[in-house]
């Protein structure tokens, strides 16, 4: 019975390969764009930033980054945002809304590779 410790509990420390990064294009940053203006209500001004990507064996694109827009007291708001990139098109999957979801956020951004903070 003591061999099998290994069997049951080394399978929990082998790490998938990471994934392979992707340079997104100035045209994939208009597509993420607009992605997030239909999934985003009421954004003014928006602008994204620190934004990375890798390609699944699959071939999506996942993505993650920072949106941010001008609020009703003239500054400025920024979300964390995760997606993914297919086809000519760019879904997002969850935007930050505070802080605990944000964080969620860049967990998840994380553990895909992209460390955006």
């Amino acid at each position: 019975m003591v061999w099998l410790l290994p069997l049951l509990f080394g399978c929990n420390t082998i790490k998938p390969e990471p994934l392979p990064p992707y340079t997104l294009s100035d045209a994939d940053s208009v597509i993420v764009l607009r992605g997030l203006y239909s999934a985003v209500k009421d954004l003014d001004e928006p602008g994204l930033r620190n934004l990375r990507a890798v390609r699944s064996n699959g071939g999506e694109v996942y993505l993650c980054g920072w949106l941010s827009w001008k609020n009703s007291r003239g500054g400025r708001t920024e979300q964390a945002f995760i997606g993914t990139l297919s086809a000519g098109r760019f879904s997002p999957r969850r935007v930050g809304k505070d802080d605990y979801s944000t964080g969620e956020i860049l967990t998840e951004c994380h553990e895909r590779g992209l460390s955006i903070s």
